[in-house]
């Protein structure tokens, strides 16, 4: 079986897999530790292990050492490339794009064989524009929804509200939790517009708007903002199938 693991700034998701069907899945805090993931994958035959990770070397250095200990499998990494699954990476230094952009890029293409516009709502903000041709034309990262939560609450003596919700609709609010909540979701709705039509601008020749991908914690809160929009929870794992195809 192969393991598929996401290491991200808060959580430690992973995926089991079989055949290209799901076993088991699940995720942990990265404050618990590597043996909530080994209670839950007891009993399994790993024969492979697939990791994207934004920890940084050392972080997976330790990673490494604790699978290799454990499941006796040495785990692969997925990194930025050039060109891969027929995306044109934009970034001017291809390697310093972030691996899960990369890969949820990989998975949106891929989802959308045509323009798209992805989008990953996790501890930060990621928005990035493929055209029909698979080119990447960059993209915009912003603080998540409790990273600006956070931001508010340090900087200001007046606001101190706890809400990190989504606000179930764009209008002006009559208190200020409700007030908070709704300017910080239409400042990413509103990015969010700002790239489809960034796109819809740069390819002249698209007979119908790019398509909208969304994934990570807060995506599916957003998909009903937007006319025609897909939540896809595990785009990330797709996007790392991808890059090893050969799996």
């Amino acid at each position: 079986m192969i393991l598929q693991i996401d290491r991200g700034n808060t959580r430690l998701k992973w995926r089991l897999r079989k055949n290209l069907s799901d076993i088991a899945q699940g995720a942990i805090l990265n404050e618990q530790g590597y043996s909530s993931l080994a209670d839950a994958l007891s009993g399994q035959t790993i024969q492979n292990i697939l990791v994207v990770s934004v920890l940084g070397e050392e972080q997976d250095r330790l990673f490494t050492q604790w699978a290799e200990k454990k499941f006796g499998v040495t785990p692969r990494y997925a990194k930025t490339e050039s060109v891969c699954a027929g995306v044109i990476n934009g970034y001017y230094f291809p390697e310093r794009l972030g691996v899960d952009r990369w890969l949820v890029m990989l998975a949106g293409f891929a989802r959308a064989k045509s323009a798209c516009v992805v989008v990953d709502c996790g501890s930060a903000i990621t928005v990035d524009l493929l055209d029909r041709k698979g080119v990447h034309h960059g993209g915009y990262i912003a603080p998540g929804i409790a990273a600006m939560q956070r931001a508010l609450s340090v900087s200001t003596q007046g606001v101190k509200v706890i809400n990190e919700a989504v606000a179930d609709e764009l209008i002006p609010a009559r208190d200020t939790a409700s007030a908070v909540s709704a300017a910080r979701t239409a400042m990413i709705v509103g990015l969010i517009r700002q790239a489809i039509w960034q796109l819809s601008a740069l390819d002249k020749d698209l007979t119908s708007p790019p398509m909208l991908l969304l994934t990570g914690g807060d995506g599916q809160s957003l998909v009903k903002f937007f006319d025609a929009a897909l939540f896809v929870p595990d785009l990330v794992f797709e996007g790392l199938e991808l890059a090893f195809p050969a799996d």
